[in-house]
């Protein structure tokens, strides 16, 4: 059995080595470009993603509102509502609103944004949350 294996290997090597050095870089082209095609439908899947970044808390909050300033990346021709909550001295959240970012017609990805919690009380920091696509393309 094991010179079997040994025979069909050989066929094997002597069938590859007839294949022509044309051939060869045909087939090396061809799975570069499939590897290429795979990497980039991966890679495509990502765009669709939102990420936000909280940049400042300008000042001028009091016991009633948060000026909260964030950047947000998402697909240009999309629009986005992300949750914008105000967090208390208690790490409780002491206001919400939701911040809608339009589609833009530009290639942009990123922009960043203003925002005005209303708050109940005090509030020290804040969280970007619940960031979702409403009209995906």
């Amino acid at each position: 059995m094991a010179e079997r294996v040994n025979q069909r290997g050989e066929a094997i090597g002597r069938r590859l080595r007839q294949v022509s050095t044309g051939t060869w870089l045909v087939l090396l082209v061809a799975g570069a470009l499939l590897t290429a095609l795979i990497v980039s439908l991966v890679s495509s899947g990502h765009k669709d993603t939102v990420t936000t970044r909280l940049t400042a808390l300008p000042a001028g909050g009091d016991d009633t509102h948060l000026p909260v300033r964030y950047e947000i990346v998402k697909p240009s021709h999309t629009e986005v509502r992300c949750r914008v909550d105000a967090i208390g001295v208690e790490h409780d959240v002491v206001g919400s609103l939701v911040d809608v970012t339009p589609a833009w017609s530009t290639g942009k990805r990123s922009a960043v944004r203003d925002v005005t919690v209303p708050t109940t009380k005090k509030a020290v920091s804040a969280d970007i949350t619940d960031c979702t696509i409403v009209n995906p393309h």
